[in-house]
């Protein structure tokens, strides 16, 4: 029988968290204005602006990478490296808030790579077992 390659429990998990928070993140960001939630600072146009097209990237990367596509990865680490900038981007610095987003960053390169260690492993299996040709030499 075939054996098939797989994420493992805690990188699946760590995907499908970070893909269900982008979304909720996204709706929260289009749809409810921060001034009106209670006890939450007035951000800027430009954090908002900035915090939705950081979310719409992890979401579109982490669908692209629960779907294998290498490529994919590519955004999703570029997307955690631009949080981490917009985390300093009109608040004043603090110890707690720059260990907080140097925790957030390590972690998601951590999983991006895992994921590129993942990938390497399938195309290894993908050459040695002569298997069909790959559709798209991009994604993968």
């Amino acid at each position: 029988m075939e054996e098939k390659l797989k994420r493992g429990c805690i990188l699946s998990g760590w995907l499908w968290l970070e893909l269900i928070g982008s979304f909720i993140s996204i709706i929260i960001t289009l749809f409810i204005p921060s001034g009106k939630l209670p006890g939450v600072p007035e951000a800027s146009s430009m954090q908002q602006i900035l915090s939705t097209i950081i979310n719409i990237i992890f979401f579109v990367s982490i669908i692209g990478i629960l779907r294998w596509k290498k490529v994919f990865t590519y955004g999703y680490i570029g997307a955690t490296l631009l949080s981490f900038v917009t985390a300093f981007i009109g608040q004043k610095f603090e110890i707690s808030m720059f260990i907080g987003a140097l925790i957030g960053v390590l972690l998601n390169l951590w999983a991006s790579y895992a994921l590129f260690r993942l990938f390497e492993k399938l195309e290894i299996q993908c050459s040695n077992e002569d298997a069909e040709p790959v559709k798209d030499d991009i994604n993968l």
